[in-house]
């Protein structure tokens, strides 16, 4: 899809500082001190969620999609016990069917059609920086920072938040990679906090609504990583009518008593 960048360059895992581990030192070899411990993953590929995210409703939109961003919506339509649509701040919309794949809101479209979604917030950073091109070569996670190169002259960085000022954050972050791979050319670009759906069990909730015909819920931690998979099995079932098998262990009545 045109937009959708992976790269493919593996993750390297480090542990200890001393003596150097000679693979983290070929593979990261910006690297101020190499690791005396590490494990290369090299099948494991990266994206930018924000880049992807765009080409995703660009390619949507190739294939007429009506896209109405900062739209909020309030609620579910209901007309005689099915949804038929949602209320939004640009009036009613109507659908054959509703997909309630709003994160960590999604409950709250769902609890009044009799469904409490367990679901609850886990904050995160996602934090940009300015580097050199090439500066960090691998998706590079260590004890005390997790860093991958986004694009060209580009890095991201993902961390949990608990409340702590996010440029202050950010700047501590900026002193880590300078310190990691001794480049003082790196700069803050910005800070983002994110509120990323957690089931209570940890596992997707993939699935019609029980006794609410016409919803149909998509949410889960991982959604950038599971995002191609899940979206392919979500079409055959509401676009071909083919129930998925694997998703039998992912519906929302397994947290019904």
């Amino acid at each position: 899809m045109p937009g959708v960048r992976v790269q493919w360059r593996g993750a390297l895992l480090c542990g200890d500082e001393h003596p150097p581990d000679d693979v983290a030192a070929r593979l990261e070899p910006h690297l101020r001190r190499p690791p005396g411990r590490a494990l290369f993953l090299e099948d494991h590929g990266a994206v930018d969620p924000v880049a992807v995210t765009r080409a995703l409703v660009r390619a949507a939109q190739s294939h007429g999609a009506r896209v109405m961003a900062g739209t909020a919506v309030s609620a579910l339509t209901v007309r005689g016990g099915r949804v038929v649509g949602v209320h939004c701040a640009a009036g009613d919309v109507e659908a054959d069917i509703v997909v309630v794949a709003a994160g960590v809101d999604a409950a709250a479209l769902c609890r009044p059609l009799g469904f409490d979604l367990p679901v609850a917030p886990s904050p995160a950073l996602l934090m940009r920086f300015a580097a050199p091109p090439g500066l960090v070569r691998t998706i590079f996670v260590s004890p005390e920072l997790e860093v991958r190169e986004a694009a060209d002259g580009e890095l991201l960085v993902a961390a949990a938040w608990t409340g702590a000022d996010l440029r202050q954050v950010g700047e501590e972050t900026l002193r880590r990679i300078i310190a990691t791979f001794g480049c003082r050319e790196v700069r803050l670009l910005g800070v983002r906090v994110g509120q990323r759906p957690m089931p209570a069990d940890g596992l997707p909730l993939i699935g019609p609504v029980p006794e609410a015909e016409g919803a149909y819920v998509a949410v889960m931690h991982s959604g950038v990583t599971l995002a191609p998979k899940a979206g392919r099995l979500i079409a055959s079932e509401l676009v071909g009518g083919v129930e998925a098998g694997e998703l039998t262990g992912l519906r929302l009545t397994r947290h019904r008593t």
